[in-house]
């Protein structure tokens, strides 16, 4: 959340203009571009706003299309694809097919 980021101000002493910013979630961390645990904290996590929203559905995109072909068997209606599908024991034995076997057979990348 937007609050990970999120700094608070604590002024130095009375009368002072000077002020020191920390993180909210952890005030270990000091909340200025010159510290490099900060900056590399905001790399990471602009990093990772990439990574996530394009990277994991890659990534299962890729794993499903290795069973392309036992998830949407030609030349079958739709009916018997599924029941070949739910009887393919290599389908049974992957993880991720318990995701994909919910979606109809011409669907399986969805």
């Amino acid at each position: 959340s937007s609050s990970r980021f999120r700094c608070v101000d604590y002024d130095v002493g009375e009368g002072s203009a000077l002020h020191h910013s920390y993180l909210v979630v952890d005030h270990a961390v000091v909340c200025d571009q010159t510290s490099e645990e900060y900056r590399n904290m905001i790399i990471f996590a602009s990093l990772m706003l990439l990574v996530y929203p394009i990277g994991v559905p890659l990534a299962v995109l890729t794993m499903l299309g290795r069973f392309r072909s036992r998830l949407d068997p030609k030349n079958l209606s739709e009916l018997d694809a599924i029941k070949q599908r739910q009887n393919d024991e290599v389908l049974r034995k992957e993880p991720i097919m318990t995701f994909a076997l919910l979606y109809r057979p011409r669907y399986w990348w969805y």
